[in-house]
């Protein structure tokens, strides 16, 4: 019995030391990581900083412009969350006035999808390229699985990478946390996901704010802020967190909503949970569970709307048009889609 003992204690130390390498390594990745993040600084400085639009047209405020400027504290209309400094801002006497990260969400969606991508999360910087695979592998920069169904792949080194990752791999500009940067580090052990509140696996990196101790799984940092859909065809869905002091239910399963759910932007009462939103438009497009579920997950609830089988038809294509402002945005996501679906 001793000797069990003995032996059983052995294994459970070899693997905390092996635990602790792979950590240490990773925090040792971390630093690069925080040199390249500020590196990437210094030359927005030299260029004057990140440009955002002086004007910009929000799917919530569909009859005016906002105008970028600078004020005190603000509610943002979207998020409902408290501001300060750089907002957008309706000159009218709406007192519109949402984030940057709020009002150009649209845009993290389109910078995702790009072609022969060179990234600093490939050291080799080998153009990489995104494909469709359900393979069980890990992202080889965050370290966490790649459960998304898109991704990007290096043919050379057959590596794969989240697509937040390779786009963004040292820090995010969000509207999940919009007053704040959030820098690519390895998740503290206590830590959990403020999206799904699931904490993954220890020794992996996520998008974190120290200051708020907000951190979010890059697979979770990608969401369509903004749904237009027929499960509620009056107004614009938006997703928002649930404040800790109040309760809503889901008009969809009739459970709980506990975190993040979609609410009507402008109806009282109407919260739908992502997964449920997301059943209503697998059936309604007469699409298959397996051929959505792996789809990126459960984010990109808006762009799959309808044309799994019809080919992409026009009304979907206006909606989408409608949902972005910029025809551009919509061409580059329904050429991919199209690619993927042919």
């Amino acid at each position: 019995m001793p000797v069990v003992i003995l032996s059983i204690a052995a294994a459970a130390i070899r693997g905390t030391a092996y635990y602790m390498r792979k950590r240490s390594k990773l925090k040792d990745g971390d630093k690069d990581i925080a040199k390249e993040r500020q590196r990437e600084k210094k030359i927005e400085l030299s260029r004057g900083g990140s440009s955002l639009p002086t004007v910009v047209a929000h799917i919530l405020h569909p009859e005016h412009e906002l105008y970028l400027d600078f004020g005190q504290t603000y509610r943002c209309n979207a998020c409902l969350q408290y501001g300060e400094g750089k907002r957008y801002r309706c000159r009218g006497l709406c007192g519109f006035r949402v984030h940057p990260n709020c009002a150009l969400s649209y845009k993290m969606i389109c910078d995702l999808f790009q072609t022969d991508l060179q990234t600093y999360a490939h050291k080799y910087m080998h153009p990489l390229s995104i494909i469709k695979d359900s393979s069980d592998s890990n992202c080889k920069h965050c370290k966490n699985k790649c459960k998304d169904l898109i991704r990007y792949h290096c043919n050379t080194c057959n590596k794969m990478f989240h697509l937040a990752c390779a786009v963004h791999p040292t820090r995010l500009l969000s509207f999940l946390h919009p007053n704040h940067e959030l820098e690519l580090k390895t998740r503290p052990i206590d830590a959990r996901c403020n999206v799904c509140y699931h904490s993954g696996k220890s020794n992996a990196r996520v998008y974190c704010c120290k200051t708020c101790k907000f951190y979010v799984h890059p697979d979770c940092a990608i969401k369509f802020q903004y749904v237009k859909s027929l499960i509620h065809v009056d107004h614009i869905l938006v997703f928002r967190p649930l404040p800790s002091y109040e309760s809503a239910v889901c008009k969809g399963c009739n459970r709980e909503c506990k975190r993040w759910r979609y609410t009507c932007s402008v109806c009282e009462g109407v919260n739908y949970h992502e997964d449920c939103l997301l059943r209503y438009e697998i059936v309604r497009s007469n699409a298959s569970l397996e051929e959505v579920g792996h789809l990126c997950k459960r984010s990109f609830v808006k762009a799959f709307k309808d044309g799994f089988k019809d080919g992409f038809k026009d009304d979907f294509k206006d909606d989408m048009k409608e949902q972005f402002h910029d025809e551009s945005v919509w061409d580059l996501i329904a050429q991919f889609l199209e690619a993927l679906f042919s």
